[in-house]
């Protein structure tokens, strides 16, 4: 072979040995330039899709659900969208959210019943509360049938039957269905995307995104992927950007096992690409913006996520979402307040639950970590309304440190 073939060969063997080039500020930073203002960018996707779902990346961040608000305020917003899903409210409780939604007074009691129901141990909020609390606003300006829906889209809730470990432990069963159940549900409730109808669903990270595949080339299964197959071209798969979640294999330490499989996994909150999210951010004057994924620095980044121990090798950020939105600067970014749904029955309540989720050696340990002598005590000391606070992941992360290119 002659050298002049040879040598583009020898060119391109040499790249491939080499390092991939790390994306710089400068990179980054044209990506944010070109980018718009959140509110107006979820508004023009509404144009192409029915259905965009929302990863929060942390259920408890503050800045999210403020931007709800602000979407759900928005005349564009309720002059074509009327549906709004939220994960973790059960079905079987949508005549609490009705209730509130349709009371002629702001009576957020009324919410208490899908609040308290919501998880093992309630789902206090305020951030879910407010965000009603503007939707049932909204309404009153409305037409009756141009009203916004909320509709909970979580597995019903069975506490009131749950008697024993075991009966809580089936029902650990079931939730293996549960992104199957939040997709057939918020897929119902639009027509099956045949009625023109259109919608928002706020979720997290292991039900958003939209195609993760494992080491055998195989999808992991969640509500976005569910949309994403069945429906190409309806849904649309939007990240906002917080601290994200590294997890690498560990050695598991003898007799170690939770029902996560977290003792697998070394677990920590890490700063997108060393923080070159962040400072491309700092650079933008921490505007809000946001922007499609595809094609750009950011979505080349490799996945990181709940999967990545075992995702197929050169999976990116792309094939988890299609866009990315800033809100604020990530070391500012706060924890939501914690309502008082903590009525005297609800307490009560509490300690019925922990008593058949918990073993008496479990129970035990729980009461020395908190320092008390019963679970009427621990309950009365762990589930307190609290205020707004700066996000405890938050202040774990690094210091953030840009350079210039």
């Amino acid at each position: 072979m002659h050298v002049h073939r040879l040598l583009p060969l020898l060119l391109a063997l040499f790249s491939a040995s080499l390092p991939a080039a790390q994306p710089t500020l400068a990179t980054h930073a044209a990506v944010m330039a070109r980018a718009s203002a959140p509110v107006d960018f979820v508004l023009d996707k509404f144009r192409t899709h029915e259905l965009l779902i929302f990863d929060d990346a942390m259920h408890t961040a503050v800045e999210p659900w403020r931007f709800y608000i602000e979407l759900v305020q928005h005349p564009a917003f309720h002059g074509q969208v009327r549906n709004i899903f939220i994960e973790v409210l059960p079905v079987n409780f949508q005549p609490a959210i009705d209730a509130y939604l349709d009371s002629p007074v702001d009576d957020p009691t009324l919410l208490y019943p899908a609040l308290q129901s919501a998880g093992d141990l309630g789902w206090a909020y305020q951030t879910y509360i407010d965000l009603l609390r503007a939707v049932r606003e909204v309404n009153r300006t409305l037409p009756v049938d141009k009203r916004l829906r909320v509709i909970g889209t979580d597995q019903p809730s069975y506490w009131p039957l749950m008697q024993t470990r075991r009966d809580w432990e089936l029902s650990m069963v079931s939730g293996e269905a549960r992104d199957y159940h939040m997709y057939a549900v918020t897929a119902s409730q639009l027509g099956w995307f045949k009625e023109k109808e259109k919608g928002i669903l706020l979720t997290n990270t292991r039900h958003s995104y939209k195609g993760v595949r494992n080491a055998q080339g195989r999808l992991y299964w969640n509500a976005g992927t569910f949309f994403q197959q069945n429906h190409p071209g309806k849904s649309y798969a939007v990240r906002f950007h917080h601290a994200a979640l590294e997890l690498k294999p560990r050695t598991v330490p003898a007799g170690a096992s939770t029902r996560e499989g977290l003792e697998r996994a070394s677990v920590r909150w890490i700063r997108m690409e060393d923080g070159a999210w962040d400072c491309a951010h700092q650079a933008a004057g921490y505007r809000p913006l946001a922007f499609d994924l595809q094609g750009t620095p950011f979505g080349k980044a490799a996945y990181v996520g709940n999967h990545m121990m075992d995702a197929q090798a050169g999976q990116t950020m792309a094939d988890a979402y299609d866009a990315l939105v800033f809100l604020a600067p990530l070391d500012g970014s706060r924890s939501t307040a914690r309502a008082d749904i903590y009525t005297p029955a609800f307490r009560k309540e509490l300690v019925r639950r922990l008593r058949v989720m918990r073993s008496e050696e479990e129970i035990t340990a729980l009461l020395g970590s908190a320092g008390v002598p019963t679970l009427e005590a621990y309950v009365d000391k762990s589930f307190q309304p609290r205020g707004e606070q700066v996000e405890p992941v938050v202040t774990k992360l690094p210091p953030l440190a840009c350079k210039q290119d």
